[in-house]
């Protein structure tokens, strides 16, 4: 007996779509191959769940098809999402331009969504991996594995929404359901890798391990600059952390040839910098160069960058070369990174790649097969840290959603 439309990807979009199409008096099934709804809402914002931006745009996206991606923002306003929210039950509140639920929890937000599923009285059924799609438009069939092992298959589906993910905290299988399904499809899904992560990098940083500090990070590829961000760096042993570096590697497609520089004084141009310094040496020729920084640098973070720089920390003032000063400089504005690794799939909180937006219309339905959407972390759209991720998997429940009820 066909339940209307399913809905396959119990995430943000998948429960928003679900929703949605129930209000509008849609039947609907909700499959989902984890056992139990929203899991990985959960994580998100560390907890806090980071819904959305008061400031949007597709300059925080990373996306090679701005217009098509400007078309489907449309369709969640700031204005439409706040009455979403506000019909779940859920108060917003902002932070720093972030939304957050009044709260401060993700369970909140992850609660609303579930109690309004069980109030429209949407079928939800976990643990249940989906393997294939067949059919057409108003009779899609569904084959799918359940809990046992057993396959099973259900037709006579209006339309399908695919709200299955991309690579991100997947733990179960190792290649991404949702893809196996629309490479059937002829679709294409474009090889990508985790973003939002932490970097693992070749130097030695055990000696400021645990340092944080504000900080301008630019990577480059080839020698040519690709994107640049500012904020908190997190130091580690082996490696650089902290909101602009996981921005970054949004735009860290190949490893070779790449380079973070780092900035440690993005308050102060090098001239300036330059000034300081030689009036604190005329000023402090008798100190050491540890106690010159005092006041100025953490102490960790001075340490190593003289030893970058050639210089002993116990040396007098005086005794350093405007040279060797001037390679400081360089040093404290220019320091270089370079990456080895990024954080897995289950560390990061999106990854890059999938389907091209171009494979879709503005309403996520396939170009390939009329009657399938495409929405969500599936599509090749990676949005920055700050709620952007989210709000677009809200956006394309909404413009799927108006795309199937017209």
């Amino acid at each position: 007996m066909s339940a209307g439309i399913a809905v396959i990807g119990g995430g943000m979009s998948g429960m928003a779509a679900a929703i949605l199409l129930a209000q509008a008096g849609k039947q609907v099934v909700l499959l989902e191959r984890q056992e139990r709804i929203g899991k990985k809402l959960l994580l998100t914002g560390n907890g806090r769940c980071n819904i959305s931006n008061t400031v949007m745009g597709t300059s925080f996206y990373r996306t090679e098809y701005p217009e098509k991606l400007a078309e489907i923002l449309a369709y969640c306003t700031s204005e439409t999402e706040l009455a979403f929210w506000n019909r779940l039950g859920m108060e917003v509140r902002e932070i720093k331009g972030g939304l957050y639920p009044m709260t401060n929890q993700a369970a909140t937000a992850l609660d609303c969504l579930r109690f309004r599923i069980e109030e429209l009285g949407i079928e939800v059924r976990t643990e249940t991996y989906v393997e294939q799609i067949r059919g057409n438009k108003g009779n899609f069939r569904i084959l799918y594995r359940q809990p046992d092992g057993a396959r099973q298959s259900e037709d006579g589906f209006a339309a399908v929404l695919l709200c299955c993910g991309g690579l991100a905290g997947v733990y179960k299988e190792r290649e991404q359901n949702g893809y196996l399904i629309t490479k059937e499809m002829h679709h294409t899904v474009r090889k990508g890798h985790p973003a939002l992560v932490p970097v693992t990098c070749a130097e030695d940083m055990k000696a400021i391990a645990g340092v944080r500090v504000q900080a301008k990070i630019s990577l480059f590829c080839r020698e040519k600059l690709i994107a640049s961000d500012e904020g908190e760096l997190q130091l580690n042993k082996d490696g650089i952390s902290g909101i602009p570096v996981f921005q970054l590697t949004r735009y860290l497609d190949d490893l070779k040839d790449a380079v973070f520089e780092v900035d440690f004084l993005p308050y102060l141009e090098e001239a300036s910098l330059s000034e300081i310094l030689y009036k604190r040496y005329d000023a402090m020729r008798e100190r050491s160069l540890e106690q010159f920084f005092a006041g100025w640098l953490q102490r960790k973070l001075t340490l190593y960058l003289l030893k970058r720089s050639g210089i002993k920390a116990d040396k007098c003032v005086e005794a350093v070369s405007l040279k060797q000063l001037n390679r400081l400089v360089s040093e404290m504005k220019h320091c270089r990174f370079t990456p080895t690794a990024l954080g897995d799939y289950r560390q990061a909180q999106v990854s890059v790649g999938g389907i091209p937006l171009s494979e879709v219309s503005g309403t996520m339905e396939s170009l390939k097969i009329p009657g399938i959407y495409i929405t969500g972390e599936m599509l090749d759209v990676t949005g920055a840290c700050g709620g952007y991720n989210l709000h677009f998997a809200l956006a394309c429940a909404f413009a799927a959603v108006s795309g199937i009820i017209g």
